[in-house]
C-alpha cells in the first residue's frame, strides 16, 4: 500500500509499505479522508505536537475511513463500519489518568503523531478511540470531528451567557469553527478578525458574523466579554487581552512555538 511518510525534518516521501495487522484490541481502517492540521505543519518542521513525532512516521490525526479488519478481541466494531478516530490514546494507569487528568498522561500515544495515521491507505487504531459514524454523517465531514471536538472542548471551558459579546481573533479554519460554535451556543454578538477584506466579507455573509475587523487597517475595540484567540502569535495573543472588558474571559486556543512569550 502507499503511504506519505515523514522521513525527517521537512522531508516527506510517498513509499510502498506493508499492510498493517491489527492487535487483539485494534481495527484496521481503510483511510478515506485525512485533514492537515497546524500540528502537522509543526511536526513537518521538527517541532513537537501532543507528543514528539519520530521519523519515519505517517501523519494524519484528523481522519475518517472504513473498517477493513478487526482484532481477535474486538466486539463493538465490524468490517464495513464507517468510522472516525480520536487520535489521543491514554494509558489509563499513570497518576494523571487515575486522577481524571488524562490530557497530562505520562505515556500518551497518538494516531498520526507517535503511530501511523491517516495519510496512508490503511492504518490501525485501538477500538477505545474509534467511533462509528451515524448514517447522516458522510466520511468527508467525519474527518473534521477531531478539530471540531477540540473547539467544543475550548467552548466547554468558558462560562457562556446569551447576552455576551464575543470576538474570534483569526479567520483561519479553527477561527471559523469557533465563530459558528459561538453562534450555535446562543451568544448574541459574534465578531471576527482577519487580514483580507474579500475573505472577511464572504465570511460575514456566510457565517452570520455581526462585524468583521481587518486588523491591517483597524484597531480592535476593547468591548468584548469573550475573546477566542485562534492564531497563536504573540501579537494576536496580546490583542486578545487588550480587546476585553472588565471580567471578560479569554481562551488562548492558538498554538505557538514552545519558547514563545507574550506580554500582558
Amino acid at each position: 500500500m502507499k503511504a506519505l511518510v515523514l522521513t525527517g525534518k521537512k522531508k516527506l516521501e510517498i513509499q510502498n509499505t506493508e499492510m498493517p495487522e491489527p492487535k487483539a484490541n485494534e481495527v484496521v481502517i481503510n483511510a478515506k479522508y485525512a485533514g492537515i492540521c497546524g500540528t502537522d505543519y509543526a511536526l513537518y518542521n521538527g517541532l513537537p505536537g501532543s507528543a514528539d513525532a519520530v521519523p519515519p512516521i505517517v501523519l494524519g490525526h484528523e481522519n475518517s475511513g472504513v473498517v477493513s479488519a478487526v482484532g481477535s478481541d474486538v466486539t463493538d466494531l465490524k468490517v464495513g463500519d464507517r468510522v472516525t478516530v480520536d487520535p489521543n490514546i491514554y494509558c489509563g494507569k499513570c497518576e494523571y489518568c487515575r486522577t481524571a487528568r488524562p490530557e497530562l498522561c505520562d505515556n500518551l500515544s497518538a494516531v498520526g503523531v507517535t503511530r501511523n495515521g491517516g495519510l496512508e491507505e490503511y492504518f490501525t487504531a485501538p477500538t477505545q478511540v474509534v467511533y462509528k459514524l451515524p448514517d447522516n454523517v458522510d466520511l468527508k465531514s467525519a474527518a473534521t470531528c477531531e478539530p471540531i471536538s477540540c473547539a467544543v472542548h475550548g467552548m466547554d471551558l468558558l462560562n457562556i451567557k446569551p447576552y455576551q459579546k464575543a470576538l474570534v481573533i483569526g479567520d483561519g479554519y479553527m477561527g471559523l469553527i469557533f465563530a459558528q460554535l459561538l453562534r450555535s451556543y446562543g451568544v448574541k454578538s459574534v465578531d471576527l478578525t482577519g487580514r483580507h477584506d474579500d475573505k472577511l466579507a464572504a465570511e460575514k455573509e456566510k457565517l452570520d458574523i455581526d462585524r468583521v475587523i481587518n486588523t491591517t487597517k483597524e484597531e480592535i475595540p476593547a468591548e468584548y466579554d469573550i475573546v477566542i484567540e485562534a492564531v497563536g502569535q504573540p501579537a494576536t495573543q496580546e490583542q486578545a487581552i487588550e480587546a476585553t472588558v472588565k471580567g471578560a474571559q479569554v481562551l488562548m486556543f492558538g498554538v505557538g512555538a514552545p519558547d514563545q512569550k507574550f506580554s500582558m
